[in-house]
């Protein structure tokens, strides 16, 4: 120990206040930029990097969970994939060698400011580390980041959180994150030991306040989004028939032509709800969206004057953004459509008050909306719309609300804060006047992937939403890539195949149906085994490159068995546990697969995402995880 070395201590060990204390194959180093005490460990990582403490004795203050806090560089070489930290503990002497804590992401994360990390132990560790009589304990960081970061990656105060203050009791557990209980759902309070908002006291029990069960929603009990009925009875729920409003602003179509559209839309996405449907086409359809309103926003119509002449646009005057949005090609202001002009348009007749119309939040809020579909077109300059965006309650994993908190990021885009935040979720979407209904399946699989995927949601990072539908659309979609294969990747929308004009992007190859290479200038990675599952919307588990429906590359025009690319798939046995030893059983498939819904959805990837959806879990599925839970029907949580 040199001179100037601390004393091996607890506090000096786990708050990274002497870097001789920790040891790396890389280049570790003391800082003053800290978030307690007076240093930070810097560690100059590239790549996967293992970090380790030297030995301590027994500890004080064990808990259940462990906090870190970690600043990241604010130069990094991918944007799309900053890495993971992951913890594991050994004490040898008790015979504990590498027990895994759990892993972080740090993508989408902020950048040169100190977050904490949390990582949790298993209730036999924690027995384990507070009964003492050890002197060999050690802890191990890995940081996995891209092999060309240049920065230094800085961690400080490692610490067990402290207890709730406040026992659960029966009916929630201590979240050490927030020191706060996370109430079981229907039970809410600082002790779990009151009924929640929607929910009475019967019996015992919480139960929904508005009624008995029903096998469609909205019904009689519940008719508006985030409801806590249908959280309750979820699982009983076999068809869901939302409410949409739909807003026409293109002068250069017509009302016909637009619900026609609409309609068509309508029957893809029930043709893509029907339980693995291409098996069975008798099975019911299970999301019946059904035409709340049609408003004809047109210039002169409805007593409305005609665009003016020489007018630059093929959306109408009523357009909801500014002119210097419009000139530009900017953003349209979403908020328009939360105001009381709109209000007017909408036409829903306030009944407190004569005179008066509904809000969209007022309408949401009483189940005659559940989303905002706007009619619009994308073929001349004008203020843009994002494909899908929408404004989500959180949950706990047990089901209830986190009361206020609503993630805005919840599609493939996120609404601005000087959007109003309605007290229910709601979803608005752009259909482009001109394009088939694949087009805007395309668009709301995109919020599928970023409302079902929570942290792992691949354009718009956020946090988590509702865990046990994240639980099984991660895998389903490959959103995993990192922690299933060890690959650099997320997910396949993080590689970035080079771009050929006129051609597209496509760097994917498949030496054999189990096996997948990536490879463009300067990488090649083959993975073997390679499992895609389903895909996700822009990589059909054949693709060979964004888009690639049919796999097969840069060829246009309809699927042809003789250039479809043929992969093995556990797709159509995901969470059936039908292969050996009761994992998800893997079958060949190619284009042809799903080539038998062009003429429903043809254009964009509508006739993949027809059959990609419809192997999602769903009510009768009888889809569960590996120890025989339950995965969630995808059609009711769309309106949690």
């Amino acid at each position: 120990m040199s001179s100037h070395a601390l004393v091996v201590s607890q506090a000096n060990v786990l708050g990274f206040e002497d870097a001789t204390q920790w040891q790396s194959t890389v280049a570790l180093s003391s800082s003053t930029t800290h978030s307690q005490g007076a240093k930070s460990l810097g560690v100059k990582a590239k790549g996967y990097v293992e970090v380790n403490s030297v030995a301590l004795s027994s500890l004080s203050g064990v808990t259940s969970m462990l906090s870190i806090d970690m600043q990241l560089p604010a130069a990094q070489s991918n944007p799309s994939w900053y890495g993971f930290v992951q913890l594991l503990v050994s004490v040898p002497s008790k015979g504990i060698y590498n027990a895994f804590l759990g892993q972080q992401e740090l993508t989408g994360r902020p950048l040169s400011q100190f977050l904490p990390l949390t990582f949790s132990l298993t209730p036999s560790l924690v027995t384990t580390l507070r009964a003492g009589g050890y002197q060999d304990f050690k802890i191990k960081v890995v940081v996995n980041v891209p092999w060309d970061a240049t920065g230094t990656y800085l961690f400080d105060n490692l610490h067990f959180l402290a207890d709730c203050p406040t026992a659960c009791g029966a009916h929630g557990a201590c979240n050490r994150s927030t020191l706060r209980c996370d109430c079981n759902l229907g039970w809410t309070g600082s002790a779990c030991a009151t009924c929640a908002a929607g929910f009475v006291m019967q019996a015992g029990a919480c139960v929904p306040a508005n009624g008995d069960s029903a096998s469609v929603w909205p019904n009689q009990f519940s008719k508006a989004s985030s409801d806590a009925w249908l959280v309750a009875h979820h699982d009983e729920i076999q068809t869901v028939k939302p409410n949409v409003l739909v807003l026409d602003f293109v002068n250069v179509s017509t009302p016909a032509a637009d619900t026609a559209r609409v309609n068509q839309i309508f029957a893809a996405h029930a043709e893509a709800s029907r339980m693995q449907g291409f098996k069975n086409p008798a099975q019911p359809s299970q999301l019946q969206y059904q035409l709340a309103k049609f408003v004809d926003l047109r210039d002169g119509v409805n007593g409305r004057p005609a665009a003016p002449a020489g007018f630059a646009y093929q959306n109408s005057t009523l357009y909801p953004a500014s002119a210097s949005a419009r000139s530009t090609s900017a953003g349209v202001d979403y908020s328009m459509f939360f105001g009381q002009a709109f209000a007017n348009l909408y036409g829903y007749a306030d009944p407190a008050q004569p005179g008066r119309f509904l809000t969209l939040c007022e309408l949401v809020e009483r189940g005659l909306v559940h989303e905002l579909w706007v009619v619009a077109s994308g073929d001349v300059p004008d203020a843009g719309m994002y494909e899908v965006l929408e404004s989500k309650q959180r949950y706990l994993p047990s089901g209830e609300k986190i009361a206020g908190s609503f993630e805005r990021c919840a599609g493939n885009g996120c609404f601005d804060t000087t959007v109003p935040v309605c007290s229910r979720s709601v979803r608005i979407g752009m259909v482009n006047y001109n394009r088939g209904p694949g087009c805007f399946m395309e668009s709301l699989g995109h919020g599928m992937e970023s409302a079902l995927s929570g942290s792992r949601a691949p354009f718009t990072y956020h946090d988590s939403i509702y865990a046990p539908i994240e639980n099984w659309f991660v895998p389903f979609a490959s959103f995993n890539l990192d922690t299933k294969y060890g690959l650099p990747y997320r997910n396949l929308y993080e590689v970035i195949c080079p771009d050929v004009v006129g051609v597209g992007s496509f760097c994917f190859s498949y030496p054999t149906t189990t096996s997948l290479t990536i490879s463009y200038p300067g990488t090649s990675i083959t993975q073997n085994p390679w499992d895609a599952v389903c895909g996700s919307v822009h990589f059909s588990p054949n693709a060979l490159g964004q888009y690639d429906i049919c796999g097969d590359g840069p060829r246009i025009g309809p699927c042809d068995p003789a250039s479809s690319t043929s992969v093995s798939t556990s797709c159509m046995g995901y969470g059936r546990h039908g292969g050996p030893g009761g994992a998800d059983q893997q079958q060949v498939v190619s284009g042809m697969n799903w080539t038998q819904y062009d003429s429903l959805a043809s254009d964009c990837d509508g006739a993949f995402l027809v059959w990609w959806e419809q192997n999602m879990p769903m009510f009768g599925s009888g889809q569960t995880f590996a120890d025989g839970t339950r995965m969630k029907s995808v059609w009711p949580y769309l309106y949690y």
